[in-house]
């Protein structure tokens, strides 16, 4: 039984040092931290072609960061690959059994404080989305070049969380909108 216990948390090591050398290079191939424009940390992304899931290239790598990490050490890493400021697709996510144990402050430090240069988020079975969360993203200039936005998650956004985005600016530029599961968004809010 130790052995297996042994091996197990070696494989957890090695999952985790995987993970963070997938990130310092996804930072090192788009020209560092200042100049990184697409942030791709999800598990799975839906496809139209096949009409359902098809697996990320990274999931291995994101399910190790939502699953082997605990919040403080995903925080330490964010503060040092981050910030990124010239983010323009940002996309989150898991899926039913591996949703982002993600709230208001890691996401903040994940995405940083000035994100007016965003064109494309997607917030999917992520557990801490939140009004709150829209109210920050908002206040961190998100909304005004805004494509794309799909949202995919069933607890926490409300019309009020739509309302922060939209009095932010978004839906000028606005041509994609995604919204899934969100039991507290009514035809008002949309």
């Amino acid at each position: 039984r130790s052995k297996k216990t042994m091996s197990d948390a070696e494989g957890d090591i090695e999952a985790r040092n995987q993970a963070i050398q997938w990130l310092d290079q996804l930072v090192h191939d788009q020209g560092g931290a200042e100049k990184l424009t697409e942030l791709p940390l999800y598990t799975v992304e839906w496809s139209l072609e096949r009409n359902g899931d098809v697996d990320s290239p990274h999931k291995q790598h994101v399910e190790t960061l939502w699953e082997k990490f605990t919040r403080d050490e995903r925080l330490e890493l964010w503060k040092r690959i981050g910030p990124f400021p010239s983010l323009r697709y940002v996309k989150l996510g898991g899926d039913y059994s591996t949703q982002p144990p993600v709230d208001e402050a890691e996401l903040m430090c994940l995405l940083g404080e000035s994100l007016s240069n965003l064109e494309t988020l997607f917030l999917d079975s992520m557990e801490g989305v939140t009004d709150e969360v829209l109210k920050q993203l908002a206040d961190a200039g998100c909304g005004p070049n805004l494509r794309t936005l799909c949202l995919a998650v069933e607890e926490g956004v409300t019309d009020d969380g739509l309302q922060y985005l939209t009095t932010a600016g978004c839906g000028r530029k606005l041509h994609t909108l995604g919204l899934a599961g969100l039991k507290g968004v009514t035809d008002e809010g949309v």
